[in-house]
């Protein structure tokens, strides 16, 4: 041993240094470099350098371990109120009037569990975390939930140890790989998160005509013995119907919106809908409950994505 390597501060020195290019080396790799960005960023990174950034996410199966990147994803069904969004707005037009506007639609959520079908052919699965997070199909989730928060919804979950905005970056990689770049929608809204009940029943009530009052008497709403009015809403005036199913639909979501914002809310991190994955925009890619894994999402199924060390070299 030398006399220098014998001095606890020049020890130390050297375990730095040695500690820093342990470190630092793998950095160096675009892949890893990326995943560090915030989502918006990292987003950002894929639409505008895709061909150098994609290409180095895409190195998952030549990393020298064509397994450690595997990712599994099942299909599940899971109760509106065992998941938490990752998305930081669910806005009321797109949340309120999908089911209360169709007044079938709304029976069938409100007096059954389901599992449902939430949204159109094609598009009526969300994308979820460990069951627990919402990584795509916020505004599904909630069009359910606002009217029945124990009914149940088909997803496609991820089973991965990794924390939900992780988990957001690679399902973006996966769709880049998939599309050639990462899709999105505009955010802007009245969110529900944040609005008051006021609001919230004033809004509600620009959406209840006779027309659409008659239906849900039609349907049996108001038959109930415990509802006030019952036998006057059956065959009373048009007021009467309107005013009646207006403080029912009132009474209901504002219940549902007030136990969203206590127990449902956003992840710490939760970023706008700009940066949150679009799973079913790229042609091709259907989410579609009971079917195959959505194309959007086999590159990580599959184990393209690169997240896991050992990274394959890229070009810096």
């Amino acid at each position: 041993m030398s006399k220098w390597s014998s001095y606890p501060k020049a020890q130390l020195m050297t375990e730095n240094w040695r500690r820093y290019l342990t470190e630092e080396e793998p950095a160096k790799n675009i892949q890893k470099q990326a995943l560090q960005l915030a989502l918006p960023q990292f987003v950002q990174q894929i639409n505008t350098n895709k061909e150098v950034v994609l290409t180095a996410l895409a190195k998952g199966l030549k990393d020298n371990d064509v397994t450690d990147d595997d990712v599994q994803i099942n299909q599940i069904t899971v109760a509106c109120s065992a998941l938490r969004p990752t998305q930081s707005e669910v806005v009321f037009s797109k949340s309120i009037p999908f089911a209360l506007e169709r007044p079938e639609l709304f029976m069938k959520y409100f007096t059954s569990d389901g599992p449902f079908k939430v949204g159109p052919p094609g598009n009526d699965a969300i994308i979820t975390l460990n069951g627990q997070w919402i990584l795509d199909g916020h505004h599904r989730w909630s069009s359910l939930f606002c009217v029945n928060p124990s009914a149940e919804l088909h997803a496609f979950n991820i089973e991965l140890n990794v924390n939900p905005i992780l988990a957001l970056k690679l399902l973006q990689a996966s769709i880049g790989i998939y599309a050639g770049s990462a899709p999105s929608n505009k955010g802007g809204g009245v969110n529900l998160f944040t609005i008051s009940e006021k609001l919230l029943v004033s809004e509600i009530r620009k959406l209840i005509t006779p027309e659409l009052a008659a239906a849900y008497i039609k349907l049996g709403l108001g038959k109930s013995p415990e509802d006030s009015l019952a036998e006057d809403v059956a065959t009373g005036q048009v007021d009467k119907r309107t005013g009646f199913v207006f403080k029912k639909m009132a009474g209901i979501y504002t219940r549902n919106v007030k136990t969203m914002q206590a127990n449902n809310r956003p992840h710490p991190k939760a970023t706008g809908r700009e940066a949150m994955p679009q799973t079913d925009k790229p042609a091709g890619s259907e989410v579609a409950a009971g079917g195959s894994t959505p194309k959007a999402l086999e590159p990580l199924e599959k184990g393209m994505v690169d997240f896991r060390p050992p990274f394959a070299k890229s070009a810096e």
